[in-house]
């Protein structure tokens, strides 16, 4: 984008134009292809909104309680166990000998 820049301005510069005149028309042009892009993007969302649209009603979003239920157990058990189970055997442990099998 720079070096189109520096191709842009070269080719300004020999037709007598003042520095202020190329940069108005820099900030021209930049102004221009924000809004053609603005209006673009623009577009593609409101596409995207309707597409998006269908799909969710396209798929059930209804997730049964005996699911979430199951992953609760399942998390807590997991930290149970990978957790407290650890911290409750080395507690258990006789600090000498736990430093001398170390």
């Amino acid at each position: 984008m720079l070096r189109d820049l520096f191709k842009d301005i070269h080719l300004l510069v020999p037709a007598a134009w003042t520095a202020a005149t190329i940069a108005g028309l820099w900030v021209v042009g930049r102004l221009i292809s924000l809004l053609v892009a603005g209006r673009l993007a623009k577009m593609a969302k409101a596409t995207q909104g309707e597409w998006d649209d269908a799909v969710v009603r396209a798929i059930s979003s209804r997730i049964p309680l005996w699911s979430v239920l199951a992953g609760l157990v399942m998390a807590a058990s997991t930290g149970i166990f990978f957790g407290v189970y650890p911290a409750r055997k080395a507690a258990m442990l006789d600090p000498i000998v736990a430093l001398r099998s170390e």
